[in-house]
């Protein structure tokens, strides 16, 4: 759900602030976090897929990084819609289409950016909306979250802010509501992402020093018993009286 606070600026023109929560929770509070600014690195405009289903829109990317430029579809304009001879092919065209330009997000990350939308149709923005998708797959427009004033100004700036999970697709998206009466151009700027980095893991506890081997024990002195030492003195006495003989 988009909740958008509504300020007016000069008469025309409309500033509206949209905080969005979709994908996902709120990212938790971390100490540290990394911030890509502009279409650079894994956001960079090259990374992006354009893609159109029934519309006949347009990206303009010779801003980028900067900012990127997407303009909606106006495929019916001329042909006469609703009129009896018209061919079922050119009675297509007459019918809703989107323009979108999208990317597959890495990780959880928090997305902000600046759009300026005009639309030449004089029926109101509601015919030719901005906002954005996010889903699983490549977007086919749906669940489409709008961020302008649908009942506001042919011109309109504002700020939106989106939280998202890692591995959804993410789309800025412009939806044509009969493809006709003027397109829709909404420019996109300072576009960042925030993502919250993981905490660093512990360094391991140093090992226990292992206790030193006990020295080896001396080997044994072998003493002679006491029985064998007397006959052994007394056998040397007798042996030297015979040599004083």
């Amino acid at each position: 759900m988009a909740v958008a606070i509504l300020h007016k600026l000069l008469p025309g023109t409309l500033l509206a602030v949209t905080t969005s929560v979709t994908g996902g929770a709120f990212l938790p509070v971390a100490a540290q976090t990394q911030t890509n600014f502009g279409f650079t690195g894994d956001y960079a405009s090259e990374n992006w897929t354009f893609f159109n289903n029934n519309a006949d829109g347009s990206v303009d990317l010779s801003e980028s990084p900067a900012a990127i430029q997407l303009t909606g579809g106006n495929q019916a304009e001329g042909l006469g819609c609703g009129s009896p001879g018209l061919s079922l092919a050119d009675a297509n065209k007459c019918t809703p289409g989107v323009t979108a330009f999208f990317i597959e997000v890495p990780e959880d990350s928090k997305i902000s950016f600046d759009w300026q939308y005009e639309t030449a149709d004089l029926g109101g923005p509601g015919f030719d909306s901005f906002g954005y998708v996010i889903d699983e797959i490549p977007p086919d427009g749906q669940p489409f979250i709008e961020v302008i004033d649908v009942g506001g100004p042919l011109v309109q700036a504002g700020t939106t802010v989106i939280d998202i999970a890692a591995k959804r697709i993410f789309a800025l998206q412009i939806a044509t509501d009969d493809n006709q009466f003027g397109r829709a151009t909404v420019r996109i700027s300072d576009f960042k992402v925030t993502t919250t980095l993981p905490e660093p893991p512990e360094p391991p506890e140093p090992p226990e020093p292992e206790p030193p081997e006990p020295p080896e024990p001396p080997e044994p002195v072998s003493v002679p018993e006491p029985g064998s030492a007397i006959a052994l003195g007394l056998f040397s006495l007798g042996f030297w009286k015979i040599r004083r003989r």
